[in-house]
């Protein structure tokens, strides 16, 4: 098991740039571990911005 961190991010109206709203903390199995890090190959071999995986979110 794993873990992963993503930072959220916000763009008030009239802002130039971003800032951080919070953290957010996922529990990984190794299989979605596995999952993210060949999404993320594919991303860098296409030259893709975003992919979509989806999660179940009652674990």
């Amino acid at each position: 098991m794993s873990t992963m961190s993503v930072q959220g991010w916000c763009k008030p109206e009239g802002s130039i740039n971003p800032v951080p709203i919070e953290s957010m903390y996922f529990e990984l199995t190794d299989q979605e571990h596995e999952q993210l890090e060949a999404m993320e190959e594919q991303l860098l071999m296409h030259h893709e911005s975003e992919e979509f995986l989806p999660v179940d979110a009652k674990k």
